[in-house]
């Protein structure tokens, strides 16, 4: 009977998530048919999605390079947190204020005005350190998927640590909580079945705290990709900088940035699906 009665609340939790996606479409196609019609009827727009094709190496160009500097920002970011995490827990009250005043800094002034700060400060001062670095990144094989064009590795390179220092601080207060919240009861079995320290952290500890820290993670990862648009003001040209430029050359304002909006809506939901993957694979 037990068994019967859950399986029909499973049921009815389908059924309502189906009806609510139904009505959730519906009233999103009806507002974009709206918009549609306005635009089309009363500003009198001319929609020339063909003339786009004429600029796709331009805009897949700006494409990868947020796709790469997406990338290189999220496992930075990961790995400062992580950073900062031990520092708080390891390091007493100077750990503990240390980190306080950073994770304080990051929450409360603008991403736009901690990318300026670095990139007027501190990017100057170092582009000559940079550009003879770039010098030995082209011995790397395929040094061009991995860091792009070199000729404005100053300008990306602070992108790409804005992003890591602001978003490896919020992730760091995601591994601090995860941490605190695991339960004592396994780890305590652990260590008295006499484990190794290596497999208490890979078979204990990793897969407890990718359960719980995983969603808010991804959270905190898909809005350093919505935020990476920002960089775009410091001359780095990803696909923000690609749009302005293709439409200020072509004046299809609302082609391009419908497409761009596209562009950046594909890699979130790409890693939220990568996220609820992964998220199945470890609750098994």
């Amino acid at each position: 009977m037990a068994n019967k009665l859950k399986k029909i609340s499973k049921l009815n939790n389908h059924i309502w998530f189906l009806f609510g996606n139904i009505i959730l479409i519906f009233l999103l196609v009806l507002f974009f048919n709206t918009v549609w019609s306005k635009i089309t009827n009363q500003l009198d727009y001319n929609w020339n999605w063909s003339l786009l094709y004429d600029y796709r190496h331009l805009l897949m160009s700006g494409f990868l390079t947020t796709i790469r500097i997406c990338i290189w920002s999220m496992v930075l970011a990961v790995f400062f947190g992580i950073c900062l995490c031990y520092v708080r827990l390891n390091f007493g009250v100077f750990g503990l204020c240390f980190v306080h005043a950073m994770v304080s800094i990051m929450r409360g002034v603008p991403s736009l005005v901690i990318i300026f700060m670095v990139y007027f400060f501190l990017t100057q001062p170092l582009g000559e350190m940079w550009q003879a670095l770039s010098v030995y990144l082209t011995y790397i094989p395929g040094y061009y998927i991995l860091f792009g064009e070199l000729s404005h590795i100053e300008n990306t390179m602070t992108g790409i640590a804005v992003l890591s220092l602001i978003f490896g601080v919020y992730l760091s207060e995601i591994f601090r909580s995860a941490i605190n919240s695991l339960p004592r009861g396994q780890i305590d079995a652990g260590y008295l079945l006499g484990l190794p320290k290596h497999v208490m952290i890979f078979k204990v500890y990793l897969p407890l705290l990718l359960k719980s820290c995983l969603i808010p993670m991804m959270g905190i990862l898909m809005a350093l990709i919505k935020d990476s648009a920002l960089v775009s003001l410091i001359s780095i040209q990803e696909f923000t900088f690609a749009g302005t430029e293709v439409a200020a050359s072509s004046r299809l304002l609302l082609e391009v940035w419908l497409l761009v909006a596209l562009g950046y809506g594909f890699l979130c939901t790409t890693l939220w699906l990568a996220s609820k993957f992964i998220d199945s694979k470890s609750s098994l």
